[in-house]
């Protein structure tokens, strides 16, 4: 048989039916290259960034991040914190309901202002001040919050309602200053910002609303004619990155909203595997971007998984922690992300640590980065395949000097049922050190 190029793992595509699909991607991203630049492949895999700590903050874990005038705030357990350049926390308050799940933040350049699910709490940067909200015309219960054209801005839990604060105010309320998301018979699930328009999402679909500065009263209309009869999983389930909208739908497929409407970008592979899923409810969906990758991590903390879509490549792969024994974390350890200090901020799901994604680190907090790829079925259109040899070509020398990880080794194993099982882990190759 002559040399051929054998087709190699680029995205998780893992179908119900293995032999059609069992490709999948953990702890590698996919790097393309651009036509004509006369590359030696055109798509590499690359190793995930590893976690350096950068700061430990109050008792854990970090529940929400915002970086507000070149400043962090974190939410750490129940209290409030800002955390400067060093790595330096300064404790800002207390109080937030105990747990260990994501909760809403939001800044407005003087205030920022923190939602737990049941009260609000407000920190004003001019004379340091912290409480929590106390106007009688705060509703009690909310998931989420924006800053939005002068208004802090909220879902109004367990009703079809979202409200706002007072004009430049995180503290002030106004009993009047609410309105009612009626295209469908659902609660409003979530705000979210696009383009200077409130999107309110429900769980049957997403209403788009926009400012009226020509009002005394509630200065928030909705866009005539505008509907989208798709809805959101839960009240994190959604992000705006990059003057768009990602966010895990009610049907539990993944959705980019741009031009006012949402295109599905799930593929078959990945949407029957979260069918599956037991609770897509508590979902988390932020993004960032890493060179010219537009990462946006879909966490499910139920059932364990954490998912990555790049918006450039367009494939998805997926990530996992391991602690220090090396057991499986079932998911990736990042919780909430900020960019501030010119460091790609994570804040930690289990532990009262930020950390900072470096493509040079190959540990997370040092444990080691485990990684895996499943190839696609080689097949020959129902012919014979013989296979005598194997190259891999792959970046070399790239071990340590000394020490652990001074002798990095590659793993192959091979499935002769389409991926169903595999032989046992018995051919490995060193790719050496530096």
């Amino acid at each position: 048989m002559a040399d051929a190029g054998i087709p190699w793992a680029l995205s998780s595509y893992r179908s119900a039916s293995l032999p059609i699909s069992a490709q999948q991607i953990v702890n590698w991203y996919t790097e393309t290259q651009r036509e004509g630049m006369d590359a030696k492949t055109p798509a590499a895999l690359i190793g995930s960034p590893g976690l350096v700590e950068f700061a430990t903050v109050g008792a854990g874990p970090i529940r929400a991040m915002h970086e507000m005038n070149g400043v962090l705030y974190a939410v750490s357990g129940t209290q409030l914190y800002s955390v400067d350049s060093s790595g330096v926390e300064t404790l800002l308050g207390g109080g937030i309901a105990p747990g260990s799940g994501v909760i809403g933040i939001a800044g407005s350049g003087t205030q920022v202002l923190t939602v737990d699910g049941t009260s609000g709490f407000l920190y004003t940067v001019s004379g340091s001040t912290y409480a929590q909200i106390s106007d009688v015309d705060f509703p009690s219960a909310q998931n989420t919050v924006i800053y939005l054209n002068g208004f802090f801005l909220f879902d109004w839990k367990n009703t079809n309602k979202f409200f706002s604060s007072n004009a430049d105010q995180g503290s002030a309320y106004d009993a009047t200053f609410f309105s009612s998301a009626e295209t469908s018979d659902d609660y409003v699930e979530a705000v979210l910002k696009h383009q200077q328009q409130l999107l309110v999402a429900g769980k049957k679909s997403f209403e788009v609303w926009q400012f009226n500065p020509n009002t005394s009263g509630f200065p928030w209309v909705r866009f005539p004619g505008v509907n989208i009869d798709i809805g959101i999983a839960g009240p994190l389930a959604g992000t705006r990155h990059k003057s768009k909208i990602f966010f895990v739908g009610s049907d539990k497929l993944f959705y980019r909203m741009e031009g006012g409407q949402p295109q599905m970008i799930l593929d078959p592979g990945i949407a029957s595997v979260w069918r599956d899923y037991s609770t897509v409810s508590d979902a988390v969906v932020w993004g960032m971007t890493w060179g010219v990758q537009e990462w946006i991590f879909i966490t499910f903390p139920t059932v364990n998984k954490t998912w990555v879509y790049d918006d450039y490549t367009t494939f998805f792969h997926e990530r996992v922690s391991h602690d220090s024994d090396m057991v499986n974390l079932g998911r990736w350890r990042g919780n909430v992300y900020a960019n501030c200090y010119n460091k790609h901020l994570i804040g930690d799901a289990y532990t009262n640590q930020i950390g900072y994604l470096d493509a040079g680190t190959y540990t997370e907090y040092g444990n080691n980065i485990q990684s895996r790829a499943v190839a696609p079925a080689m097949h020959a259109k129902g012919a014979t395949v013989h296979m005598s040899s194997l190259e891999l070509l792959m970046e070399v020398g790239v071990g340590l000097t000394t020490g652990q990880g001074s002798d990095p080794k590659i793993v192959l194993d091979w499935s002769n049922d389409n991926g169903k099982t595999f032989e046992p882990l018995e051919m490995s190759r060193s790719f050496g050190k530096i």
